[in-house]
């Protein structure tokens, strides 16, 4: 039987109070434009455009910009960096299941976010407008990304937990479609694999996957209980081996893709870590 705890993730703390100045940015009494999202290149001046004021030539308006935005960039309104929906979703791939929706991002994907934006708040400007908005940025946007750190840990370990599942299981399939053994006995491997309270713990790998990484896509595990339906529905063995052997092969392909995606968030991780302020 396959068992695996649920890792208890920790949510990202709450970031700071939003501003309602944030909101907009004010230059004259006709030039007042909403900011859809606070990004990396406002804290140098550029990006007027944006509000409708690309026009407006002159420093003076460019070091206005900067200084709002080193003050709203990490803040937990909408239009923060952080708190932004497209942080947290993204649009499905064509050969994404949810297309041509959108889906939860998966840590990875927000971690490789968060470390070019790092990356961007560290890059020294001679400016010193500039570099006093970089630099308040990024302490503002640590504050955000060290409240990341349980999510992290409890991700990487629940993939942990989710890869070791998978070796009963790949092992339990190997010996139900190998020809060599007596028919007798890989139908009872088969029955045991397909027993309700089997088959109700694979369900749960699923489940237990989106809830810790907001998108997850297991098929091959998804064709495995569909063919323990179809053997509790009065499907052979005999017609089942054929299912069983592919799903198996895709459970080996998917666990290599479970211990790809831990690497990756700690790999990210660090190279976070590494631009700490």
């Amino acid at each position: 039987m396959v068992v695996i705890a649920l890792a208890v993730l920790a949510g990202d703390t709450q970031r700071a109070s939003a501003d309602v100045s944030c909101a907009t940015f004010f230059w004259t009494g006709s030039s007042n434009a909403a900011v859809a999202r606070y990004q990396p290149r406002y804290l140098v001046g550029d990006g007027l455009e944006d509000v409708g004021m690309g026009n407006i030539v002159g420093t003076r308006i460019r070091y206005q910009w900067s200084t709002q935005a080193a003050r709203c960039f990490a803040q937990a309104g909408a239009n923060g960096y952080f708190a932004h929906p497209d942080f947290r979703t993204a649009a499905c791939s064509a050969a994404e299941a949810c297309a041509p929706g959108t889906r939860a991002r998966r840590l990875s994907e927000r971690l490789t976010d968060v470390q070019g934006v790092a990356a961007v708040l560290a890059t020294p400007n001679a400016d010193a407008t500039y570099q006093a908005s970089l630099s308040s940025a990024r302490a503002s946007s640590f504050a955000v990304i060290d409240a990341m750190a349980n999510t992290v840990r409890a991700t990487t370990g629940f993939y942990d937990q989710l890869a070791t599942s998978y070796g009963p299981l790949i092992d339990q399939l190997a010996r139900v479609v190998d020809a060599a053994l007596p028919a007798a006995l890989r139908t009872a491997l088969l029955g045991q694999l397909c027993a309700a309270g089997n088959v109700g713990h694979l369900r749960d790998l699923g489940r237990l996957c989106s809830a810790a990484d907001g998108y997850c896509e297991l098929p091959s595990l998804a064709a495995t209980i569909d063919s323990c339906a179809a053997y509790q529905a009065g499907q052979t063995l005999a017609q089942l081996t054929g299912p069983l052997t592919t799903a198996r092969t895709g459970l080996v392909q998917e666990r290599a893709q479970i211990t790809s995606q831990r690497d990756a968030i700690q790999l990210r991780w660090s190279q976070i870590q590494a631009l700490h302020p």
